[in-house]
């Protein structure tokens, strides 16, 4: 990496974790407070209804990678008119997937009640939320992400974050308007105002990317009138591998609450599933954000065909992806049922605390998988990414309905586990390392040992706190967890980077 490089990535990482860090404390506040005000069997149509829609995201066919990837390519190229009659091809498809997707969503209604086992003093509340859930991320959502991927392609990521926290901060503010006695809505009216709330925060969140897109890309123009067949193939096919990736990361995220609603047939089983699955979401994309931000600059390199370069951001992004993950990871392990049972309030969640745990490993290892599969997507081997993940898709599901009749709620969790070591880690890993010429002693050298000793730093730390400071209260978590997160980072620093890593870094901060 050059300067500039070096800069904007860190300048776009940085923004991305404060974003993504305003979205955790906003979740983390927002979460209980939606728990109480709904009640506990809501939130869990709630999630049901949510992980159901997610579903019928996936109509984006990959194209929103596709987005980002042409345009990375073309600015680098500097090939404006091919980048424009691209444009042009996957606005007229958004309108098209969008329009035939909301069919599909309406269709889809005439079964859901039956089919999700909602109870029937519920099921009007939950037909009308699900219907402007499915125009607020489908109808709507699918054609203006487009804008987002034009300006994350031109690695306009710091802005693109700050309008994020805007519509973030103002759904949490209006939301916890709605959901309070003080709007005077009745407990049953209160999820569909919420949904409301979500369509309109799609336009606050949305309209400022199609403005600045016009304002900030060079001789930008999209008519989807001139869309050209040609180049809908070749964006297709590099839109369905990343179809089926987007739906391994989405098995991942999303469908684990209905397999537990489809064996338990509980939506109060759900609710503690998807408190703790909200959980390791969350952490799960803030540790990805250095994924996020190293894909454009992957596909540049790939353009220049640099596959030393490419080789490094393998491996160095891989380590530092791991070394969050791991310190994250060191934390749920000593605190995390302390972290759940004091948020919620009620030591019902106390159930979640095992399923939570689970995530978070599973979490860690598919990380590494993250970097990978990007890796390989962005340099031209995106259709071996998507046969990992159409193998990842089928031995979640057969785990997660095997071991949650077996075992119950945690067995649905240990599906997602098991699929995280058999295929994101022995697979899709060890794929990258061979494409890459990484040998295995490498990869466990220079990614996987460095955060040993700084985690095993942070256990000791983590766990003495916990005995001079027991975990009773939400603050209390807070602070025994900190004192160890520093002993990680500060260890990982000092021990972990290599001298160049180091001074590049210190250099950074130093001229700030």
């Amino acid at each position: 990496m050059n300067d500039d490089s070096v800069k904007t990535v860190m300048k776009n990482s940085v923004s991305n974790y404060l974003q993504t860090l305003l979205t955790i404390i906003i979740f983390f506040f927002y979460t209980p407070y939606m728990v109480r005000q709904l009640g506990e069997r809501e939130f869990g149509i709630w999630t049901l209804v949510m992980s159901v829609v997610g579903i019928f995201g996936l109509a984006d066919f990959g194209f929103a990678t596709s987005v980002v990837k042409y345009v990375a390519h073309c600015k680098g190229s500097g090939d404006i008119e091919f980048r424009n009659k691209m444009l042009s091809t996957f606005a007229a498809v958004y309108l098209w997937i969008s329009a035939g997707t909301t069919v599909v969503g309406i269709l889809f209604s005439l079964i859901m009640l039956h089919t999700l086992h909602i109870p029937v003093d519920r099921q009007g509340a939950s037909m009308l939320t699900y219907y402007i859930l499915l125009a607020r991320f489908v109808t709507l959502g699918l054609p203006l992400a487009m804008f987002r991927g034009i300006l994350f392609g031109e690695q306009r990521i710091s802005m693109i974050n700050v309008y994020q926290a805007i519509a973030a901060t103002s759904y949490a503010l209006i939301g916890w308007y709605v959901l309070s006695p003080a709007s005077g809505l009745a407990i049953k009216d209160r999820m569909v105002a919420l949904a409301i709330v979500n369509l309109v925060c799609l336009f606050i969140d949305n309209l400022p990317f199609v403005v600045l897109s016009y304002k900030l890309v060079d001789r930008l123009h999209i008519d989807p009138r001139k869309w050209d067949p040609k180049l809908l193939r070749e964006a297709a096919s590099f839109g369905a591998t990343q179809l089926v990736i987007n739906v391994a990361a989405l098995v991942y995220l999303r469908t684990d609450p209905i397999v537990v609603n489809l064996v338990l047939k509980d939506t109060m089983q759900v609710s503690y599933y998807g408190i703790a699955l909200k959980i390791s979401e969350t952490l799960y994309l803030l540790t990805k954000q250095v994924v996020n931000v190293l894909s454009p600059y992957v596909a540049e390199l790939k353009g220049k065909d640099d596959f030393w370069a490419i080789r490094n951001v393998l491996l160095r992004g891989s380590k530092y992806a791991w070394a969050i993950t791991i310190m994250i990871t060191v934390v749920i392990y000593t605190l995390g049922t302390h972290l759940i049972v004091t948020w919620m309030r009620s030591e019902h969640f106390v159930k979640a605390g095992p399923v939570l745990i689970i995530l978070v490993t599973a979490m860690s290892i598919s990380m590494l998988q993250e970097v990978a599969s990007m890796v390989l997507a962005m340099t031209g081997f995106h259709k071996m990414a998507a046969k990992a993940a159409v193998l990842g898709i089928a031995v979640n599901i057969g785990f997660s309905f095997l071991l949650g009749y077996w075992i119950g709620l945690n067995g649905v969790a240990y599906g997602t586990l098991l699929t995280a070591i058999l295929v994101n880690l022995l697979y899709v890993v060890r794929m990258a390392c061979a494409k890459f010429r990484v040998d295995l002693k490498d990869y466990l050298l220079g990614v996987l040992f460095p955060a040993v000793i700084p985690a095993l730093a942070q256990l000791v730390v983590t766990l003495g706190m916990i005995r001079v400071l027991p975990p009773l209260t939400l603050m209390h978590v807070v602070v025994d967890s900190l004192p160890g997160m520093a002993v990680f980072t500060a260890l990982f620093i000092l021990i972990s980077l290599e001298r160049t890593e180091r001074q590049k870094l210190l250099s950074k901060f130093s001229r700030k």
